[in-house]
């Protein structure tokens, strides 16, 4: 049974000035990060976590203005990765947490799609190693099926 002490608790504070001005700056280095993937196919992330700037409330007007997009996805390797587009195609929100769900990483992705959501050249073979064990059982069950008729 798990304990009130375990849910995640995210203090709101009204935004002040700064935390509008500091909110809007992320938003002119987006702004920036587009025009460089469009113009040169060149992707770019900020570190959220980083910015030492970046309060709660610059955060909270951060996700406001860019809200959600169509796409959202998680990955679950070690610890939880979600990525999610925003309302902006291109621009994508990626927070990362711990198996202890603390956040460890926080950052905005610019790019067509996540790197962290393209399969790998070697999961790929390994998947197809994995795919033709299952048409080999299918194709076993199969035949066992019209055998016993």
């Amino acid at each position: 049974m798990s304990s009130i002490s375990q849910i995640p608790v995210r203090v709101e504070q009204a935004p002040t000035p700064d935390d509008f001005a500091v909110a809007q700056s992320v938003l002119h280095e987006i702004y920036t990060l587009l025009e460089r993937l469009l113009a040169e196919n060149e992707v770019g992330a900020i570190d959220l976590r980083a910015k030492q700037t970046l309060n709660q409330a610059s955060l909270g007007l951060l996700e406001k203005w860019l809200a959600t997009g169509e796409v959202v996805a998680v990955v679950t390797s070690v610890g939880r990765t979600e990525v999610r587009e925003t309302a902006y195609p291109g621009v994508w929100w990626q927070v990362s947490r711990n198996e202890q769900g603390d956040i460890i990483t926080e950052s905005i992705h610019v790019t067509e799609v996540p790197d962290i959501i393209i399969s790998q050249r070697i999961d790929i073979k390994l998947g197809l190693k994995k795919f033709s064990g299952i048409l080999s059982a299918t194709a076993k069950q199969e035949f066992a099926g019209q055998t016993a008729e």
